[in-house]
C-alpha cells in the first residue's frame, strides 16, 4: 500500500513540474527547444541508471523533470544576467 502512495505522490509531483515548468519554458523558448531538452533529460536520466544497475528496466520522466528544472534555473540565472549587464552600461553611457 505504501509503494502505491508513492508512486502515485511521485507522478503527481512530476506532473505539476512539468506543468509549471514547462509550459513558462516553453513560451520563452518555443515548444521544439524544450521538447528537445525534457527529451535529452530523460535519455540521459535512462542511460545513467542502466550504467549504474543494468538489470533495472526503466521508462520515467524523472530525467526530464529535472532537465526542465535545469533549464529554468539556466533561464533564470541568464536573464538576471542579462538585465544587470544592460542596467550598468545604460547608465554608465557617456
Amino acid at each position: 500500500m505504501l509503494l502505491f502512495i508513492f508512486r502515485q505522490t511521485h507522478l503527481t509531483v512530476n506532473l505539476i513540474v512539468q506543468l509549471l515548468l514547462g509550459v513558462p519554458l516553453e513560451m520563452v523558448h518555443r515548444g521544439w527547444r524544450v521538447v528537445l531538452i525534457y527529451l535529452s533529460g530523460v535519455l540521459a536520466g535512462s542511460l545513467a541508471t542502466s550504467v549504474t544497475d543494468p538489470s533495472v528496466y526503466l521508462a520515467g520522466a524523472s530525467g526530464g523533470v529535472y532537465a526542465l528544472i535545469t533549464a529554468h534555473v539556466a533561464t533564470i540565472i541568464i536573464v538576471s544576467y542579462l538585465k544587470l549587464f544592460f542596467a550598468y552600461s545604460i547608465n554608465n553611457e557617456i
